[in-house]
């Protein structure tokens, strides 16, 4: 993923409003469920504070695919 559409995609989903969870699928496979706007980005890179107050971070060269899930309505 270009640095451009990292930071444009990234930017798109923190200001959502109202904020949904999303998803950032890397390389490797590796998933990170972003569940809150907590994201700070600069220079083609993120960190993202976990719930449990861990950081996590990544970079657009290492990002596969950004997405907001679907969710399943109940019949």
């Amino acid at each position: 993923m270009t640095q451009q559409e990292f930071e444009e995609t990234i930017r798109e989903c923190i200001w959502r409003e109202p904020f949904q969870p999303f998803v950032v699928e890397l390389l490797d496979g590796t998933i990170i469920d972003v569940d809150a706007p907590s994201v700070a980005m600069g220079g083609g890179e993120a960190g993202f504070i976990t719930a449990e107050e861990d950081v996590i971070f990544f970079a657009h060269e290492n990002v596969k695919t950004i997405r907001v899930p679907t969710r399943e309505l109940s019949a």
